[in-house]
């Protein structure tokens, strides 16, 4: 006698590329959250708004690599897209120097 399968019978499939890049995002937003939260003045500040500013970055390159497949696009848009994604940690790390050199 046949068997039929139900969604609750099968074996977990292995995860795919999206889902373990998904989930280093998480892990990456939970670590940047938690290193947000230590810097409370002058140059821990500093440092650990550089630390958020770098896991932001490496969160864009692998926005990059895994969704956006930026390295499958054409010359042009491709290097419009990776400049655009290096605004937000650039952004957060000059207003963080700034913020520290202005006291």
């Amino acid at each position: 006698m046949h068997r039929q399968l139900t969604r609750f019978t099968r074996l977990p499939r292995a995860l795919d590329a999206a889902t373990l890049t998904w989930l280093a995002l998480l892990a990456l937003t939970l670590f940047g959250v938690l290193a947000a939260s230590q810097g409370t003045a002058g140059a821990a500040r500093l440092a650990m708004a550089w630390a958020v500013a770098a896991l932001c970055a490496l969160k864009a390159r692998l926005l990059l690599a895994h969704y956006l497949h930026a390295q499958e696009a054409g010359p042009v848009f491709s290097v419009l897209i990776r400049a655009f994604a290096l605004l937000a940690p650039l952004g957060l790390a000059v207003s963080a120097l700034r913020e520290w050199w202005l006291g």
